[in-house]
């Protein structure tokens, strides 16, 4: 099986891409929202707006930049999510 790959220089910005979803306290660093990704009560998805990361310390979610979240949150693969953010992959 052939590997992909991007410019990950042109994923979407960190904070435009996560105010789709949630209401974000501020526009910078760390910050804890309620998980989509499970029955969530209290904040527990942490997600950098810099860098785009994500991790739930509820149910463990986990990823290391936004298009590994739009994958998760959509369920869809590598090519299909590359696809539904413009993003050219090789």
């Amino acid at each position: 099986m052939r590997k992909h790959s991007i410019d990950r220089s042109k994923l979407p910005e960190p904070f435009k891409y996560y105010s789709r979803y949630f209401k974000l306290p501020k526009q910078s660093g760390n910050t804890l929202v309620h998980c989509c990704f499970h029955n969530d009560r209290t904040p527990s998805l942490s997600i950098n707006l810099d860098q785009g990361w994500f991790k739930c310390f509820g149910c463990g979610a986990k990823g290391g930049d936004v298009l590994a979240f739009h994958k998760k949150k959509n369920q869809m693969g590598f090519i299909q999510a590359c696809r539904d953010l413009n993003l050219e992959f090789y």
